[in-house]
């Protein structure tokens, strides 16, 4: 928790540096501060790392695993990175784990590390850390209300009359995301904890962005819906502003009269930094105060995500918990050499099947410069 805390600061950092008047001496005080503690965590980790578990066998009655738990034993995750680095050095206790693991499974990626991998992902993509994610199997339903009625004053013992709430549902199947990795067969040397580290970064990034770029631009269609895709948009949940110009501080008032004032408390704009820095960051009220808060780091009070996902020129107004991804299959990675023989690579193929949509079109309101 403090490690994503520490990241997290010396990102904002970062965009608090580019700002003017900014106390450059304090901020590369605080992130070399940071960084130092940050440096003695993943030291820590690094330590924790090596001390590779399954090497010992326990004395007395041989561990029995659950298929439903075995991917978070220690066991099966040093048997899976032995696996996958092509050893065949198996303990008796790693070789129940891995094969206890349900066969169709495969190679599904231990529960440790594939949380790792999704830190270091939010950390890429502040967006998936907003959303409402979720890890049910199979296909999906999450329900929606299309009316619902407030609650009512009750007289004691007076009969309650049920009120006529109404739900649809947004129903959420299975996607594969693949990202195919080739390297060297000089990375079968690697350690077990060195090998993690390796997956971590190389499947953080080439995963993160385009989960990002789907919560807003996915079609539905081969891969999930994204919110400016497929949100129905018209006169009363979208703006422009004239071709070649700028937003002004009465097209941000207007725009966020567009939003549902139940959603005003955790609602974000996004956008990416050129559209923030060129055109966003500059605007002023009718009293000439700069609408961008220096000091919070916040436009009009509300937080700013800034994403290239997001076309230039556009501004999204919203509260993200109302976009649901699941991840309807645990991640999982297959290793073959086979494709790679003829030069003596090794390829890995990073999975993830999972589906995402808006779940409240009402909760978003959109922003972009005329055609």
């Amino acid at each position: 928790m403090r490690k994503k805390q520490i990241m997290q600061r010396l990102l904002a950092i970062k965009g608090e540096l580019e700002q003017e008047g900014a106390d450059v001496a304090a901020l590369e005080t605080e992130a070399r501060t940071l960084k130092v503690e940050l440096d003695g965590i993943e030291a820590r980790e690094a330590l924790f790392r090596g001390i590779e578990p399954g090497m010992i066998e326990p004395p007395g009655t041989p561990i029995v695993f659950d298929k439903r738990t075995v991917y978070q034993s220690p066991e099966y995750r040093s048997a899976w990175a032995k696996v996958m680095l092509g050893h065949n050095d198996l303990s008796d206790t790693e070789q129940r784990a891995y094969t206890t693991a349900d066969s169709s499974a495969g190679a599904v990626i231990p529960t440790a590390l594939a949380e790792r991998i999704y830190e270091k992902m939010v950390v890429i993509s502040p967006v998936l850390g907003m959303i409402t994610k979720s890890n049910i199997p199979g296909n999906l339903r999450v329900p929606r209300e299309k009316a619902s009625a407030l609650a009512a004053w009750h007289s004691e013992l007076a009969e309650i009359t049920p009120s006529d709430d109404a739900l649809d549902y947004i129903s959420l199947a299975g996607y594969e995301l693949v990202k195919l990795v080739r390297t060297s067969i000089a990375a079968m040397a690697m350690s077990i904890s060195a090998f993690e580290d390796y997956i971590v970064a190389m499947l953080s990034k080439k995963l993160a962005l385009p989960c990002e770029n789907a919560v807003f631009h996915g079609t539905g269609v081969g891969q999930p819906k994204g919110i400016i895709k497929t949100v129905t948009w018209n006169a009363a949940n979208s703006l422009t502003y004239p071709k070649a110009g700028i937003p002004t501080y009465d097209i941000l008032m207007k725009l966020n009269s567009l939003l549902g004032s139940g959603y005003h408390a955790t609602a974000c704009y996004v956008m990416n930094a050129k559209t923030f820095y060129t055109h966003v960051k500059t605007i002023k009220d009718n009293d000439g105060k700069p609408l961008f808060d220096t000091s919070s780091g916040k436009l009009d009070g509300k937080s700013i995500i800034l994403s290239e996902q997001i076309d230039e020129k556009e501004i999204l107004l919203g509260d993200l918990s109302y976009y649901h991804m699941n991840e309807s299959q645990p991640m999982r990675i297959d290793r073959s050499m086979d494709s790679g023989f003829t030069k003596a690579a090794i390829d890995y193929r990073g999975i993830m099947v999972l589906d995402g949509a808006p779940v409240m079109d009402e909760a978003f309101v959109r922003l972009h410069e005329a055609a």
